[in-house]
């Protein structure tokens, strides 16, 4: 799912920055991509595409990926103890302002 919302954001002229742990990820994220904008041009879906890649930023950490973001979506699979170890990364990143 996260792959495609980036693929969105993208095309719709965002920058996108992307982060994962797992090495062949990124590589793998690209390739879906344009396997993705392939098909829509084949259906008739994209007449014009934008330049994405220009826009599609990845990073080596975490915290890299965060810094300057209007916005964070998170995308992992659905593992508690990574999920908690993520938000912990995020607010790390982006401490909470006590009122």
């Amino acid at each position: 799912m996260g792959r495609n919302i980036a693929l969105d954001l993208l095309l719709r002229g965002h920058e996108v920055r992307v982060f994962d742990s797992a090495p062949t990820a990124i590589m793998s994220l690209l390739t879906h991509m344009e396997e993705s904008v392939a098909m829509m041009r084949e259906a008739g879906l994209l007449n014009e595409t934008p330049p994405w890649q220009d826009q599609l930023k990845s990073h080596q950490s975490c915290a890299e990926a965060l810094a300057n973001t209007d916005l964070v979506i998170e995308a992992i699979p659905e593992r508690l103890d990574a999920e908690r170890e993520l938000y912990r990364e995020i607010e790390n990143t982006f401490p909470m302002r006590q009122s």
